[in-house]
């Protein structure tokens, strides 16, 4: 009999061969649980032993625990990290009224500048993800590109003309 943390029933007794595993205990609590399309990890447990190999070997020789015996077998959920891909940005930085054409990270990092179709080229303060000055009127077309002198004192932009 499968029993939770809070030391109710999951599901009825089953039968389950005694040299099964904690994968199998496992894939066998996900389906009860109907968690087999995103399986969580549990560890189990058989008079506050940990099952780490089979039931067989958790069990003590001097117990003899009768194949008859309904065997209470607790379960925990174990720390769950999943390392999903980024796929879009964690932070946003609103400013620019058409795309960002170009964009380019100062020397020292503390600053990021970026070119855009709006004609204008923004430094931003990355620490703080504020915006920092607005060059515009600079440019009369498309901001194409942006780089920074290597001392990042000073900031470099080109426009289509």
């Amino acid at each position: 009999q499968l029993i939770s943390p809070e030391g109710s029933n999951t599901g009825p007794p089953i039968d389950v061969p005694l040299l099964s595993t904690p994968q199998n205990l496992n894939e066998l609590l996900n389906e009860l649980l109907a968690q087999s399309d995103d399986p969580l990890p549990y560890a189990f447990y058989v008079h506050n032993t940990e099952i780490t190999s089979t039931l067989t070997a958790t069990l003590h020789p001097s117990a003899q625990t009768s194949t008859e015996t309904v065997l209470p077998i607790r379960y925990q959920p174990q720390a769950l990290f999943r390392v999903r891909p980024v796929t879009r940005s964690s932070a946003s930085i609103p400013g620019h009224a058409e795309a960002v054409l170009s964009a380019a990270f100062s020397p020292d990092a503390r600053n990021l500048a970026t070119a855009s179709g709006d004609c204008t080229v923004r430094l931003w303060d990355l620490s703080s993800q504020t915006p920092g000055d607005v060059g515009s009127g600079l440019h009369k077309n498309w901001v194409l590109n942006v780089a920074w002198a290597p001392d990042a004192e000073k900031l470099a932009s080109g426009d289509m003309d």
